[in-house]
C-alpha cells in the first residue's frame, strides 16, 4: 500500500516511458502504529531513463539525492517539501516531452544478448552500435557515418570469467584438483551440458543469464551517457525484457 503523501508522486511517475517504481516511503511520520524511513524516496525496478534523471536533479537541486535507481530526500525535516517539489518536477517533465518529437528503436534484450555471444565465439570483442538513421540496434560493423553510435562493447570469454564468479558462491564450489585439470572452459561446458546435476546446471544457467542480462543493461546505459555528454540528446530505458531507445529527430539527420 502507498503512503498518502507519496501517491501522488508514485502515480505520475509511473505514467512515464520506461518508468517503474518498486518501493516507496513517504518518510517520517507521527501516525500511530506506522513505521516509516527517516527518509521519504522512490525507488525503481530499472534504471532511471538518463533523460529524466538529468531533469531530476536539476530541478530538485540539492533537496533530493538523485540515483539511478532511486530519488532520495536528503533531509528527514524536508520530506514533505521533496515529496511536493518531485511532483511539480514530474508535471514540468511530461510537459516538456509532450512538445518534443523523437524517434525510437526496440531491441529484445534475450536476441541481443545470442548475436553478441555467437560473434564474441570467434574470439574477438564484439559491438552493439545504435543507428540513428536506421533507427535500429545492430551487432559488428554499421557503415552509416556519423549516425552510428557505439554502445556496448562485448568482449569474448565472458563465460568463464562469470563462472569462476559462479564457482566461489558456497554452494557451487567444485574440487580443486577437477578445476586445475580441466580447467575454466571445459567445466562451464560440463556444467550446461549437466555433468555436475540438474540442480548444479540449473543455478548456473540462472546465473549466467542474470550476469548477462546485468552487463546488456548497465552497458547499454552507459553508452548512452557516454553519447549525452558529447551532446546527442539520446535515452535508453528497460522493462525487464526490452531496451528502447529514443532520441531527437535531429540527431539522426546527415550533416550538410
Amino acid at each position: 500500500m502507498l503512503d498518502h503523501g507519496v501517491r501522488a508522486a508514485v502515480e505520475l511517475l509511473n505514467t512515464i516511458d520506461g518508468v517503474t517504481t518498486r518501493a516507496s516511503c513517504e518518510g517520517q511520520s507521527n501516525a500511530a502504529g506506522h513505521t516509516h524511513s527517516d527518509l521519504a524516496y522512490v525507488a525503481f525496478a530499472f534504471p532511471l531513463p538518463a533523460r529524466l534523471q538529468s531533469y531530476l536533479i536539476a530541478e530538485l537541486d540539492m533537496i533530493a539525492r538523485v540515483d539511478d535507481d532511486g530519488v532520495y530526500s536528503r533531509w528527514p525535516q524536508q520530506n514533505r517539501e521533496f515529496l511536493t517539489q518531485l511532483g511539480d518536477a514530474i508535471r514540468g517533465y511530461k510537459r516538456r516531452e509532450m512538445r518534443r518529437r523523437r524517434q525510437t528503436a526496440m531491441c529484445l534484450l534475450s536476441q541481443l544478448r545470442s548475436r553478441l555471444g555467437a560473434k564474441a565465439a570467434s574470439g574477438q570483442e564484439v559491438t552493439a552500435i545504435l543507428c540513428l538513421r536506421c533507427a535500429a540496434l545492430d551487432v559488428g560493423p554499421h557503415h552509416c557515418a556519423g549516425a552510428a553510435l557505439p554502445l556496448l562493447r562485448w568482449p569474448s570469454g565472458l563465460d568463464g570469467e562469470w563462472f569462476d564468479d559462479f564457482l566461489k558462491l558456497p554452494d557451487n564450489r567444485l574440487d580443486a584438483g577437477l578445476r586445475a585439470a580441466l580447467g575454466t572452459d571445459e567445466l562451464e561446458s560440463r556444467a550446461r551440458r549437466g555433468d555436475f546435476g540438474s540442480q548444479f546446471r540449473r543455478r548456473w544457467l540462472r546465473y549466467r543469464s542474470e550476469r548477462a542480462h546485468l552487463q546488456m543493461t548497465q552497458g547499454l546505459r552507459a553508452g548512452v551517457q557516454q553519447a549525452r555528454k558529447t551532446g546527442i540528446d539520446v535515452d535508453v530505458t528497460f522493462d525487464g525484457r526490452h531496451a528502447r531507445f529514443t532520441w531527437s529527430r535531429a540527431a539522426g539527420r546527415p550533416s550538410r
